[in-house]
């Protein structure tokens, strides 16, 4: 059993991270991840998954290949700003916060991707594209 274990640990965490992300020499789209944007109340986010698949970027920026995909982030919310428009019940959970976005990118742009805090209420926020360079 534990030579099994053996075998299959390694196995599966490979494929835990399986999404082919592209090559930045490729025809291939950026996102922008960590850009953050104060004065319009834009936080950074963390790229979770990729079309239901679960990813691992370690970078502020992640290369797509052109085409349509759904993806899914957690809030980099600064906690010194919400402590100021949120009661602490809400506040707990904002950077565990998940958001999907849906978005079709073109090769050779950049694509920036925050979440969006400006609205009063919390439930409004949302991931969003903000700037397309």
């Amino acid at each position: 059993m534990k030579n099994l274990m053996l075998v299959l640990i390694p196995l599966l965490s490979s494929t835990a991270f399986a999404f082919n992300f592209a090559s930045p020499k490729d025809p291939s789209a950026t996102l922008i991840l960590s850009h953050t944007q104060i004065t319009k109340q834009i936080s950074p986010v963390r790229l979770l998954a990729v079309n239901g698949e679960n990813v691992n970027v370690q970078s502020d920026a992640a290369w797509l290949k052109p085409g349509e995909y759904e993806l899914q982030f957690a809030a980099l919310v600064d906690r010194s700003y919400t402590h100021q428009n949120i009661r602490p019940t809400k506040r707990r959970s904002i950077n565990d916060k998940n958001m999907t976005l849906n978005i079709k990118v073109e090769a050779d742009k950049s694509y920036y991707v925050g979440f969006d805090t400006s609205s009063t209420k919390t439930e409004d926020w949302k991931a969003v594209v903000y700037k397309v360079e």
